[in-house]
C-alpha cells in the first residue's frame, strides 16, 4: 500500500506505509522512523530532512501546538501542530478579552486517537475585538479537555 504522508509544508513524498498524516509527500521512501511526541509516536519518513523534534509553542493534553502566526492586518491566524483526538477532530473558538465566545469552528488531525496526527488550519476573517483563539476538544461526556487559549496580539 502507498499512502501519502506529510510533515512540514516543504516535505513531500508517497512512501508504502499505513497512512497517518495529512499534507501531500511527493518522492518514493523505504523507510520510516518514528519519533516520540507527549508520549506516542509520530511517523517520520528516513532521509527527508525534518527539522528536528517537534518543538512545541505550547500544550494542553493531547493538543500540541507546533506553530502559531497571527495577522492583524490580514485578520487570520494559522495553527499546526499534532494531536491525539478521538475521532481526529477537535474545536476552536475566538474570544474577546472577557471570554465572550464570537465565533467557533471544527479543525481536523491526520488520524483520531490513539494515533497522532498532524493538523493544521487556517481562521479568517478575526474580528477586531478578538483576544483570543482557543483550542480544546470535546470528550464523550461532552466536557471540554485539552483547552489551550493562543493570544492574538495586535
Amino acid at each position: 500500500m502507498t499512502a501519502v504522508l506529510t510533515g512540514p509544508a516543504s516535505i513531500k513524498a508517497a512512501a508504502p506505509y499505513t497512512p497517518v498524516a495529512v499534507k501531500m509527500v511527493q518522492g518514493k521512501f523505504a523507510a520510516s522512523v518514528f519519533e516520540t511526541v507527549g508520549g506516542g509516536y509520530l511517523p517520520s519518513l528516513v532521509g527527508v530532512p525534518w527539522p528536528g523534534p517537534l518543538k512545541p509553542l505550547k500544550q494542553s493534553g493531547d493538543l500540541i501546538v507546533t506553530g502559531f502566526a497571527f495577522d492583524p492586518a490580514a485578520a487570520t491566524a494559522t495553527v499546526s501542530g499534532v494531536g491525539r483526538i478521538f475521532e481526529a477532530q477537535f474545536q476552536w473558538e475566538l474570544q474577546d478579552a472577557k471570554g465572550k465566545v464570537l465565533r467557533t469552528g471544527p479543525a481536523h488531525t491526520a488520524s483520531g486517537a490513539a494515533e497522532w496526527g498532524y493538523f493544521e488550519f487556517t481562521v479568517d476573517n478575526i474580528p477586531k475585538e478578538a483576544a483570543r483563539l482557543v483550542l480544546f476538544d470535546i470528550d464523550g461526556k461532552g466536557d471540554r479537555r485539552s483547552e489551550m487559549p493562543l493570544e492574538l496580539k495586535r
